[in-house]
């Protein structure tokens, strides 16, 4: 009698969810073992847009690789057409040409275009193709496709080299367990020491970020306005705005930034010509990702029996779908 291998995928972020739906057409039984409450992924706190941001080929290794996931990414939504998924607009706008004219060779001048309603002060603008992600609607998606997995709410505590997971349900073994658990990658320590040497050298990266309803007419789709490294965000099937980002190294807490929130909210509100809602009238979200060594993420085998996926980032709403095309070809 032949015995169908059991996968374990751990996690249930947008990395864990692509992972399950390329899993889905083989011969396999396939788990999930999540724990929100205690351990949030990262997806769910996220500004969640996906731009290439000028990234080309030829340049870095991670740039060959974002191209590549963003080219995956686009044929996945071609093919596959998932709910939650808008095309807009982001802008990136700057005051000097030093910093950015090596990535955006052919910017524009604000004041001869449209543009120049929403801007004030900055100069200069390059204007990039975006996708912006609706989580509600996206993770309602990949959960009616996921219908194959046996989805178990669980606190697992350690992984053995050979795959046994323990957890508050328990030990069980499995021939294959995917992490995909955002920061919280000391599950698989102890396991390879030159994965020991790369979660040595990741760091947890706290960020926070403003959001609140907003019905604004004057967009026809949503946008991104990119001043210099903060954003100013409308969502336009949403009816959602957002401001931030804060970015605080070595830190894994979910406390807002409340300083830094405010220190972008009045850089932004001073260089847009919007009339913005008072900074008291927003949520304040905080997610918290894992930069990995050398700015580059881990998709890798640990052991024959348990493999990671780590460290993607401020990438994490593209390289999954570009990971999770090389986890499915191991499997096939």
């Amino acid at each position: 009698m032949s015995f169908k291998k059991k996968v374990l995928v751990i996690g249930d972020g947008i990395m864990a969810w692509n992972v399950l739906f390329q899993l889905k057409d083989l011969d396999l039984d396939i788990y999930q073992y999540y724990q929100n409450d205690l351990f949030p992924a990262c997806s769910d706190s996220s500004t969640a847009i996906n731009c290439l941001r000028g990234t080309t080929r030829g340049v870095s290794v991670l740039g060959d690789m974002i191209v590549d996931a963003f080219d995956a990414f686009e044929s996945f939504l071609e093919k596959h057409r998932p709910d939650g998924v808008n095309q807009g607009f982001e802008y990136q706008i700057f005051d000097h040409t030093e910093k950015w004219s090596g990535r955006y060779p052919d910017y524009e001048n604000v004041n001869k275009s449209s543009i120049s309603t929403y801007v004030k002060k900055m100069n200069y603008y390059h204007k990039n193709k975006a996708y912006f992600f609706d989580l509600k609607k996206l993770r309602s998606w990949y959960l009616e496709k996921n219908s194959h997995v046996i989805k178990k709410m669980a606190f697992v505590s350690a992984i053995s080299a050979d795959g046994v997971v323990s957890s508050s349900l328990g030990d069980e073994h499995f021939d294959l367990v995917i992490v995909c658990s955002n920061y919280n990658t000391s599950l698989c320590r102890g396991l390879n020491e030159s994965v020991d040497y790369y979660l040595d050298h990741c760091k947890a990266v706290a960020g926070s970020y403003l959001e609140t309803d907003y019905d604004c007419s004057e967009f026809s789709n949503s946008i991104n306005l990119a001043f210099e490294k903060y954003h100013l965000i409308f969502r336009k099937e949403e009816n959602k705005l957002q401001i931030g980002a804060t970015t605080d190294n070595r830190t894994s807490h979910h406390l807002p930034n409340e300083k830094g929130l405010e220190e972008i909210y009045h850089f932004i509100s001073s260089n847009t010509k919007l009339s913005l809602p008072a900074i008291e009238h927003f949520l304040r979200r905080v997610g918290v990702r894992l930069k990995g060594y050398k700015r580059l993420p881990c998709c890798d085998f640990v052991t024959p029996n348990v493999y990671m996926c780590s460290g993607l980032y401020k990438n994490g709403y593209v390289l999954p779908y570009l990971f999770s095309l090389k986890i499915k070809d191991l499997l096939c």
